[in-house]
């Protein structure tokens, strides 16, 4: 019982400041990526990308391998274009934290 309270006391307390930036991404987008990406395109983060989503645009990463995947919100749900037909899209948390967002044309 003591060790298990010896472990509670050893929890740090942080500020949302702290939190925040500790959920940053540590790992971003290769640079050999955002090179590849075609100059009059944006790069954004997948929190960017979120509005050219909503506005019924497509969304694509350049570190997917294959070009002709992309993301694209349909009757409300977030969908994902793979392998010649639609399916549910569960963002993993690599995508979510993904700096190499692009409008896929």
């Amino acid at each position: 019982m003591n060790q298990e309270n010896n472990q509670q006391k050893e929890v740090k307390q942080v500020s949302s400041e702290q939190f925040d930036q500790a959920r940053q991404s540590k790992s971003p987008t290769p640079a050999h990526i955002k090179e590849a990406a075609p100059k009059q395109q944006e790069v954004m983060t997948f929190q960017q990308a979120v509005k050219p989503l909503i506005d019924g645009k497509r969304i694509a990463r350049l570190e997917w391998p294959k070009k002709e995947e992309y993301g694209v919100l349909q009757d409300g749900y977030l969908k994902i274009y793979r392998e010649g037909k639609m399916h549910n899209w569960l963002v993993s948390d690599g995508d979510l934290m993904g700096e190499d967002w692009v409008i896929h044309s």
